[in-house]
Formats: structure tokens, sequence, C-alpha cells
């Protein structure tokens, strides 16, 4: 699955939040994500110590209506191959079939089964992310500020690697924690 077949404009969470910030029709709003300042990053502890990185390729597909978030859906696909994590070793190893198997599986995915308000501009769009070939049930949690035309869109979740099938040791004397922090930042601009 290449992430081309996915071409579609790129509406983001930004519009979750439409009737807590504005009385005007979000679902006509057409959003352009700028990924030159969207971000997809991720934390993970080696021993005591913070490893930091970032996926550069990801897309967000959204359908939703702000009148009723029950019925909106939303599908992220990120491109494995585009790990970033600041040093070569780190890189290559988070590649490797023990890792995130970029060559055979180039494309993770979290595809929601249910999207609510939990108060205070806050949102959960809870589903199932799909890493390798496995697929566990998240919850994604996230607020939007939305600026006259400008928005961003700010979330997290929690996630157990292990449960994926995604690694083991970084080097024989570094162990891996089994839990890894995902937090993203979404930029966009209104285009209506």
């Amino acid at each position: 699955m290449q992430l081309s077949r996915y071409r579609t404009l790129l509406v983001t969470a930004l519009i979750w939040l439409g009737p807590v910030v504005g009385p005007y029709n979000v679902q006509a709003a057409e959003w352009a994500m700028d990924a030159a300042r969207s971000k997809l990053e991720f934390t993970v502890q080696l021993q005591s110590n913070p490893l930091k990185g970032a996926f550069e390729t990801f897309q967000v597909e959204i359908d939703f209506d702000p009148d009723d978030p029950s019925s909106g859906v939303l599908d992220v696909l990120v491109e494995t191959g585009s790990i970033s994590t600041g040093d070569s070793q780190s890189k290559t190893l988070a590649e490797t079939a023990e890792w995130l198997g970029s060559g055979n599986f180039p494309v993770a995915r979290f595809h929601s089964t249910s999207i609510k308000s939990v108060g205070s501009g806050k949102f959960e769009a809870a589903g199932l992310l799909t890493i390798k070939e496995a697929s566990m049930p998240i919850n994604l949690e996230f607020t939007l500020e939305i600026d006259g035309t400008e928005a961003v869109a700010q979330g997290s979740a929690t996630i157990n690697r292990s449960e994926f099938g995604v690694g083991g040791l970084f080097s024989d004397s570094l162990p891996v924690q089994d839990f890894v922090i995902i937090e993203f930042v979404v930029h966009a601009s209104n285009r209506s």
C-alpha cells in the first residue's frame, strides 16, 4: 500500500472543535495542512534516557460532523520508512524487520471506531492502530485552536510497542522500554 493512493484533502482533527470556538459551518470548510510546521513525534525510553524521533510523512483523512461527533471517522496513515531519530544507527535499527519492518510494512494506520467530546475543548478518538500485522485498540486525545483561517491541533497517545511485535533490545546493554508516547501538532489553513 502506498500513501499516494490516499491523496485526499488533508482535513485533520483541526475542524473537530468548530462548535466550541465559533458559530460558523466548520463542516463546509476546506483545510490544508502545512506539512512544514506539522509534526508526528514519539518518545521511548532507552533505560532512563529518552530517545525522541519523528515520522516525516503522514496523512490524515477525516469525515466529521461537529453536530454529531459520534458519526465521525478519522484515518491516519504513517509512512514507517520516514522515521527520523537524529542518528543513523537508530534509524537503521528502527527500519529492520524486528522493529518497524519498513520494507514489508511501509504504512502504519490508525482508523477510528468512535469519536467523542470529553469536555473543555478536548476530544477522544478511539480506534485501531495497525503496525506491521498487529492491530490494537488505542485512544487518541486531542485539542484544537482555531484563529480565523488558521488552526492548530495537538494530541497524544501512549502505546505498548511489544503488543505490535515491534522491537527488542536497542543493543545488548541498552533495553528499550515498552511504552511509547506519540505526540502530534498539526497546523492548517482554511482554504474556503
